[in-house]
């Protein structure tokens, strides 16, 4: 999937963020601050077949909006966790994972 599946948190705007591109990238947001919840298990997801990508934060659906077309898997044949695909470290994580 590369980078066309991104899964994010914006400190300082406090914003959980769920993107994926198909040509321009689709993003869901939602507004939540997550440095001050200790351990939280954060979900995103894209159902074609439904034409909506869905935020989760501990099982429970946050924000959803509509994507009228699927993900594009062409930028990148690799899948990465906390790195950008491209190598740019701006958005790098600066936490843990768990449970991928």
């Amino acid at each position: 999937m590369g980078h066309s599946v991104v899964l994010w948190y914006k400190s300082g705007a406090e914003e959980l963020r769920g993107s994926h591109y198909d040509g321009a990238w689709n993003t869901t947001i939602a507004s939540i601050n997550l440095l001050a919840s200790g351990w939280t298990h954060v979900a995103y997801t894209v159902d074609s077949t439904n034409n909506s990508q869905t935020l989760y934060i501990d099982g429970v659906e946050v924000n959803s909006d509509s994507s009228t077309t699927p993900i594009c898997y062409i930028n990148e044949a690799d899948s990465y966790f906390g790195i950008r695909a491209d190598g740019n470290n701006d958005r790098d994580m600066d936490g843990q994972l768990d449970d991928i």
